[in-house]
């Protein structure tokens, strides 16, 4: 029985948070002397016994923990584009986060599968039960009620699950701002819809009326770019009806579309994006953290395996993730 129950069964059973039980093995004279009773006798009646995965948590040393031990995860996503690396990159960043915990991750394109839910199936009965949405915009109706889920930034029709999240409304104020504070006074904003339109979506368009709406009557209004992602046309008519001094973009990407329309970045139209992509020191904006995205994805997966919290919850918990602003060659200060 032992080898079966674990440091979250003490903690528990004896009513304390996961790191007060570990602190109370590791350093016992930081815990108050009748919670470290209480753990203590938690774990006698359970017949815990300490084991090297414990141990490492308890050191603080993430890379042998081996919580998984082989246990398969799968990773659900739907590429829009066959050339965009979004879903590719993060499922990279998750393979290696659940490689650490002791998981195995696979797979499952929903574009090249004809069979979704046999596929899911199968992966279940191999012993999957852990499941991940990535950056997947479309969706079949699948039944998870079997899997522990948590859903990441871009995965829209499947709500109710356990997200992990970037701050979208505050990062596109920030990138706004900072436009502003190095000196540009038209700022535009290219926000690319997406088809259907998601959430988030939504959320961009209202940060930058939001932004817009602190200008003076005097300063220049520059209305959002609502178009697709690929509407060349659209974008010209805009760049040229408004002509803004800087714009911001939906990711790093724009920068290129930008050049090839003929704009001089930075010499004459300062531009950053969204979602900086390369974290090189050519684009300015805001960092897109496929690594921190992962690495709370597959924790709390982790968390909800230790506790059998499988299929939908009945209230699920969004974890938003900070945000940081990268320096970039596409806008300097403005003299």
């Amino acid at each position: 029985m032992s080898s079966q129950i674990t440091l979250f069964d003490v903690a528990s059973k004896s009513g304390v948070s996961f790191s007060t039980a570990a602190l109370a093995f590791r350093n016992p004279n930081r815990v108050a002397a009748k919670t470290r009773e209480r753990i203590f006798a938690a774990a006698k009646d359970l017949g815990y016994q300490r084991n090297p995965a414990a141990a490492a948590l308890a050191s603080g040393s993430e890379e042998s923990l081996g919580h998984g031990r082989g246990t398969p995860l799968v990773f659900l996503s739907w590429e829009i584009d066959p050339a965009a690396r979004n879903s590719s990159d993060l499922f990279e960043r998750t393979r290696d986060w659940a490689g650490r915990l002791g998981y195995e991750i696979r797979r499952l394109e929903l574009s090249v599968v004809k069979e979704p839910q046999r596929s899911l199936d199968i992966l279940y009965a191999q012993g999957a039960t852990g499941l991940i949405l990535g950056a997947t915009f479309r969706w079949v109706e699948l039944d998870l009620s079997r899997f522990a889920v948590v859903r990441c930034s871009g995965f829209n029709e499947s709500s109710g699950y356990h997200s992990i999240t970037h701050d979208v409304f505050g990062e596109t104020v920030a990138a706004f701002q900072k436009a502003r504070e190095l000196g540009y006074k038209a700022v535009g904003c290219i926000l690319r819809q997406h088809e259907p339109t998601i959430k988030d979506d939504l959320i961009r368009h209202g940060a930058v009326l939001a932004a817009l709406s602190e200008l003076g009557p005097g300063e220049r209004h520059v209305p959002p770019l609502l178009g697709g992602f690929y509407d060349l046309p659209e974008l010209g008519s805009w760049l040229k009806r408004y002509d803004p001094d800087a714009v911001i973009g939906f990711s790093d990407g724009d920068l290129w579309i930008l050049k090839e329309q003929n704009c001089e970045i930075p010499e004459k139209l300062g531009f950053a994006a969204l979602h900086c992509l390369d974290h090189g020191r050519n684009c300015a904006g805001i960092r897109y953290e496929f690594d921190s995205l992962a690495r709370h994805a597959v924790q709390q997966l982790d968390h909800l395996l230790r506790f059998r919290e499988l299929g939908k919850p009945d209230r699920a918990r969004d974890t938003v993730l900070s945000f940081a602003w990268q320096d970039g060659a596409s806008l300097p200060r403005k003299i």
